[in-house]
């Protein structure tokens, strides 16, 4: 049976960031408001190619500035409409033959944004903003649930983030057709991970947008519930398979077990290696199994590395392991 156990750590935090982040959100989010709709619509645009190119790693990455900009001139708020100097416009970032990173973008963006001319600053920190923005706000935008597609969605599912990534139920049986669409929902939700890490490595103040924090902790616990689930349903299959070759005489040979379990520190599947039998004619009897798993149970209650709730969710697999074979196979 599945156990939901998420980290603290993941759970929505209230944000206490001694109003840093809170005022430079605010003004960014400020600067962006009072640009002309054209302006807008011209900076969503370069934002929607340059996530795009950042998200493929495509390099050399092209995009345009605005040809104009309302800047604030003053300590005292005070705003003007200035143009960008046309040999600005055009930005240029990694060359043909590199493969682009986000930092690249960002190092960029902080040359514009420690120009001494306002109009080319402003231009900086409003498509680093817009960025953040499209990335959180668009590149993961849900889609939206109708009573047809519920229809097509276990019950189970709909309680969730994004109902269509959930590939297991609460017993770690499959909601879809096989292990590598299971594992293709896990690398869906990863990949929605790294699409708001790269916002807030361009934006690091956006952590405290409240659409940010809505989609980064609802999949966070998706991705931990849904990756424990596969671990454990893959167990249960490692633990019917080497039954049957116990059965068939096929492990006197000696054999490793690799088990699967869900990190959530990485935020991906792993594997436990755990040596059962050396190699040689060894025939196999429980003990040997029951030996190995004692001493792993050992190590991981132990490890260093480990987040407490992985270190329970590995525990209680290896105590699935260890309750199947505590009786001498028939």
């Amino acid at each position: 049976m599945a156990t939901q156990i998420f980290p603290t750590t993941f759970l929505r935090p209230a944000v206490s960031l001694d109003g840093q982040f809170i005022a430079e959100y605010q003004a960014r989010e400020g600067l962006f408001q009072a640009q002309p709709t054209t302006v807008q619509r011209a900076l969503e645009l370069q934002a929607s190619l340059i996530a795009r190119t950042v998200i493929e790693r495509q390099s050399p990455l092209r995009f345009m500035l605005p040809e104009q900009v309302v800047c604030q001139m003053d300590g005292r708020g005070e705003r003007s409409l200035s143009t960008v100097p046309g040999q600005w416009r055009e930005q240029k970032v990694g060359g043909i033959l590199d493969l682009l990173k986000a930092k690249d973008l960002n190092r960029r963006l902080k040359e514009l944004e420690d120009s001494p001319e306002k109009a080319i600053s402003t231009c900086g920190r409003l498509v680093r903003h817009t960025v953040a923005r499209h990335l959180v706000y668009r590149m993961l935008a849900l889609p939206e649930r109708t009573s047809s597609s519920q229809r097509l969605l276990s019950a189970y599912a709909l309680d969730f983030f994004m109902p269509q990534w959930v590939a297991l139920d609460d017993q770690d049986n499959l909601l879809v057709n096989s292990v590598e669409e299971a594992r293709a929902c896990i690398a869906a939700m990863q990949q929605a991970l790294s699409i708001l890490k790269i916002a807030i490595a361009l934006a690091s103040y956006f952590i405290v947008d409240e659409e940010y924090q809505r989609k980064r902790y609802g999949m966070l616990a998706q991705l931990i519930n849904q990756g424990q689930a596969l671990a454990r349903h893959e167990t249960a299959d490692i633990i019917r398979g080497i039954k049957r070759r116990v059965t068939d005489h096929s492990l006197d040979r000696g054999f490793d077990l690799d088990l699967p379990f869900f990190d959530d520190q990485g935020l991906e599947i792993r594997t436990l290696d755990i040596p059962v039998i050396p190699h040689g004619r060894i025939q196999f009897v429980p003990a040997f199994m029951l030996i190995a798993i004692r001493a792993k149970q050992m190590e991981v209650e132990h490890s260093p590395g480990l987040s407490h709730t992985t270190r329970d969710h590995l525990l209680e697999e290896l105590k699935a392991l260890e309750e199947a074979f505590d009786y001498p196979i028939e």
